[in-house]
């Protein structure tokens, strides 16, 4: 990534005195748990950060060195006996998802830094925590940090018109995604999924919430042909499948915002009435497709009754019984 586009992901040589000795002794050796996703997206991001911070290459290790002064260890108690034999199992299993701690403990004689937390996306957050302590050149020999998220979803809205690589008004210029080429993907992918996860974000609505049916007989048919709610079609799903893991290893669900009328515009039912039989299973099978190959899908944002989008109201219906049937 070109440094211009790291964001606050700046990670910028520590001069020498200005703590680069102390940090060295506790983070250029590395022991991180192998068992996920979001574990390579750590060490990956440790391989980033810590020659560029400390002008050291760090040494990754599968075990716990047992020939070094210090070291860095990032997994949950369940991964490593070395982090349940220095955080009470109390301690962590306490925090809610998302959750994490660093603490700076004394492990066989060694002074060595954990992040630890009950889950693999709290590792991934904690990581960039004492990556922002080194980054802003705090103090790292007594920390003692637990963090837990206020709210559970926080979820980024990407209001994204696929296919146009707009952003709708254009405050966020051309779309991050090239919509057309995926499942092919691009490097500036992992890097908006970093700075994502860096802030604690763990959800993103790929596409618009305006997703409005083409008009056909407009002079621009061909261009508008491309909406938002023809995501659900499935071979618009399974290109999407690569762009999920690629969140997926920091910590970040997957959605889609879809039109209400999606039974009608996608799967050629007469109705979206959500309290119809057909338009409920369509729904039902959908989701299930979905699951298949996004496991971990966030789910569905739906704009339903407003600005002349479609809704129960079209059908006489409540708004619970439209979220009933989706």
């Amino acid at each position: 990534m070109d440094h211009y586009d790291d964001c606050w992901l700046r990670y910028d040589d520590i001069e020498v005195g200005g703590r680069r000795e102390a940090y060295r002794a506790r983070v250029s050796h590395v022991y991180v748990s192998e068992k996920s996703p979001e574990c390579s997206a750590v060490r990956d991001e440790l391989r980033r950060a810590i020659p560029s911070l400390l002008d050291r290459e760090p040494h990754l290790w599968q075990h716990p060195p047992t020939t070094v002064d210090g070291f860095l260890a990032v997994g949950t108690p369940d991964d490593m006996a070395m982090i349940a034999d220095s955080v009470p199992p109390e301690d962590v299993n306490s925090l809610d998802d998302g959750g994490y701690l660093v603490r700076s403990v004394t492990w066989n004689g060694a002074d060595c830094i954990v992040v630890t937390a009950p889950t693999d996306r709290g590792l991934v957050y904690g990581t960039f925590h004492l990556l922002r302590l080194l980054r802003t050149r705090e103090p790292i020999d007594d920390l003692d940090v637990r963090e837990e998220p206020a709210s559970a979803h926080r979820v980024i809205d990407q209001w994204d018109t696929p296919f146009h690589r707009s952003v709708e008004r254009g405050y966020g210029g051309e779309s991050v995604f090239d919509w057309e080429r995926l499942p092919d993907l691009r490097d500036r992918y992992e890097d908006y999924a970093r700075l994502l996860a860096s802030v604690g974000v763990n959800g993103i609505v790929l596409n618009n919430v305006n997703t409005i049916k083409p008009d056909r007989g407009s002079a621009n048919a061909a261009f508008d042909a491309f909406e938002g709610w023809q995501l659900l079609e499935s071979k618009r799903l399974e290109d999407l499948t690569g762009l999920a893991s690629v969140f997926r290893r920091y910590g970040i669900r997957t959605y889609l915002s879809v039109n209400f009328a999606a039974p009608m515009l996608v799967g050629d039912l007469d109705t979206a009435d959500p309290l119809d039989d057909g338009v409920r299973e369509w729904w039902r099978r959908k989701a299930d497709e979905i699951y298949d190959l996004i496991p971990d899908f966030g789910g569905f944002l739906v704009k339903a009754d407003s600005e002349g989008q479609p809704g129960p109201h079209d059908y006489g219906r409540d708004h619970v019984d439209g979220a009933n049937a989706i």
